[in-house]
């Protein structure tokens, strides 16, 4: 199942706009409205739609493999055309239409009495799918699922989507998903992947300090007994990495949970059986804990005697990622979780790390990877991914595509398609303009404007970036830094003022020497400011400028200059003897 078209009357910026999606077919819903009563405009019952079928289509990518990337400034509606994609708003007036391999599936969601007149295009027929036909809708759709993919924080309320927040900062949390997909062998991906997981154990001095502060703030407690009883122990913690573990975890969890934690401490450390060694603490301890806390703590220590190789010098335990259990992370940050399942980051007693130092690209890349192989089925699927380059450095942008159909050619045979909005210029030259998306925002309504069909002389596919960058498009204002481009643009004003007044200037003496002056005071800075120009052609042009500006106001030097300029170049003698001759 591919998605071809969609058409929306009105949601968020986009008003009455129309949007293709597959290189297959070019589609053109062209509506007509009329007015009611109240003078306001509805939809007529007869509109043409407009489906032609590209047969000289020819894909560049994989056969089961589509990508269309929708590309614009901020706030042209990039994002807002995925919310409509995945049906986040059942009651919005749209038009979508899918392609099965075979036919093409319209739904209309607009009123009952509307109606279009299809017709059948070659071997593909049309079919249309009402909102309200259920039955119909799931068997059609029943093998095909939606993926909304997202890098920041948005909240969405679909009802036939998986929606998929991607955070780069919850380091625990994505390293569970990524050593799912890395205990997977048979799972390809574009570049060497670590093999080994190590955990390591935190300093005894950094949670010393922790339980230290929590029992501080109870005035009433008796800090001196709890020194002289508690933390003598502290030698034996150190000694038994194990029960340091088993103690801490005890501890996290009884922090994240126990509102009334003092009152524990003080049931233990002031009844008539204190304890006497790290053992008696924990059974203690361990009365204060729920059975699936108890549980959970016994798997994670067991996990590392039996399945951890310990390391003799250092408080580290190594695995290979094959082996361990796909639960572990997970069961360790339930543990220390809250009840609204907020991860206490002050609680945490691990750091966890691969034996790959893995750059933030890979990293982030492992984790788009693990996301879609957590969630993917063997269907066919539509994945929504929004600007998911945008955290990644320029040099792994340039990998953006490459690796995510290297990723999909390689573990999925069902067809997939990707919907990406994107910033980037490096993504751009990876796709051809046949499918990408161009949107503008309207200057003074704000709302989109679907500009791709202004774009069909731009070739994005194999072009360099500098060429995509300083297209009009994506740089209306020049590609320069704002900075720079005011300096540059100070001279060149200058220059076109002198040139305009230039009679008036020479036949005004009192006003030439306010010029001459002026130009003077600056000259100095304008031909620095010329010298460290980056782009050769506009450096030249300034040059030029300049040059012209010094033959007006500073005559005598200009002639200076370029006398010596000619010496430089064919000699002294070979000057004088033309001069003289001249």
């Amino acid at each position: 199942m591919e998605l071809v078209y969609l058409w929306v009357e009105e949601y968020k910026n986009i008003k009455r706009q129309g949007f293709n999606f597959s290189p297959k077919f070019r589609c053109e819903f062209k509506p007509e409205y009329e007015k009611d009563e109240n003078g306001d405009e509805f939809l007529k019952d007869d509109c043409e739609l407009i489906i032609e079928e590209n047969k000289d289509y020819l894909s560049i990518f994989p056969e089961n493999i589509n990508i269309t990337a929708i590309v614009g400034e901020n706030g042209s509606g990039k994002s807002t055309i995925l919310d409509i994609v995945t049906n986040m708003n059942r009651n919005l007036s749209k038009l979508i239409i899918y392609y099965n391999g075979k036919e093409l599936i319209v739904k209309n969601s607009y009123l009952d009495n509307f109606s279009i007149n299809y017709l059948r295009i070659g071997v593909t027929q049309l079919k249309e799918l009402n909102e309200n036909n259920l039955s119909l809708r799931d068997s059609l759709f029943k093998n095909y699922q939606k993926y909304f993919f997202v890098n920041k924080e948005k909240k969405l309320d679909s009802y036939w989507y998986d929606f998929i927040n991607i955070s780069y900062l919850e380091s625990d949390k994505n390293t569970q998903i990524i050593i799912n997909l890395l205990k997977n062998r048979k799972i390809r991906l574009p570049f060497n992947t670590p093999k080994y997981f190590t955990i390591s154990l935190k300093d005894t001095d950094y949670f010393d300090k922790i339980i230290e502060s929590k029992i501080e703030r109870d005035e009433s407690f008796n800090i001196s007994f709890i020194e002289n009883n508690f933390f003598n122990l502290d030698y034996e913690i150190k000694e038994n990495k194990l029960k340091r573990v088993k103690f801490y975890l005890i501890i996290a969890n009884i922090f994240t949970y126990n509102e009334d934690l003092n009152n524990s401490f003080a049931s233990i450390f002031f009844s008539n059986n204190s304890p006497q060694s790290i053992d008696d603490i924990i059974d203690m301890f361990l009365l204060y804990l729920s059975p699936s806390d108890k549980e959970d703590i016994n798997f994670i220590v067991n996990s590392l005697e039996n399945s951890f190789e310990s390391n003799k010098y250092f408080n580290e335990f190594t695995i290979k990622i094959e082996k361990l259990d796909k639960n572990f992370i997970n069961r360790y940050r339930r543990l220390i979780s809250s009840k609204d399942n907020y991860f206490s980051k002050e609680n945490n007693i691990f750091d966890f790390r691969f034996d790959t130092n893995l750059s933030d690209g890979e990293f982030e890349f492992l984790l788009i990877f693990s996301r879609i192989y957590e969630k993917i089925e063997n269907k066919d699927s539509i994945i929504l991914i929004d600007e998911g380059e945008k955290s990644l450095h320029p040099n792994w942008q340039k990998k953006y595509i490459y690796f995510l159909v290297q990723f999909f050619e390689k573990n999925y045979q069902n067809k997939i398609q990707l919907l990406l909005t994107t910033h980037s210029s490096f993504i751009l030259s990876d796709i051809p303009k046949e499918s990408i998306i161009f949107l503008e925002k309207d200057e003074k309504t704000g709302n989109c404007i679907n500009a791709t069909e202004k774009m069909e002389d731009f070739n994005t596919f194999g072009a360099n970036i500098h060429t995509l960058l300083s297209h009009g498009f994506f740089m209306k204002n020049g590609l320069m830094g704002e900075f720079a481009k005011s300096k540059i643009e100070r001279i060149k004003r200058f220059y076109e003022i002198v040139k305009k007044s230039e009679n008036e200037i020479q036949n005004n003496t009192s006003a030439k020497k306010a010029w001459i002056d002026y130009f003077l005071r600056r000259k100095d800075k304008y031909y620095y400011i010329q010298s460290i120009i980056g782009e050769p052609f506009l450096q030249k042009v300034i040059k030029n400028y300049l040059d012209e500006l010094e033959k007006v106001f500073d005559k005598e030097n200009y002639k200076q200059k370029k006398l010596k300029k000619l010496v430089e170049e064919f000699g002294e003698d070979t000057v004088r003897k033309f001069l003289d001759n001249d």
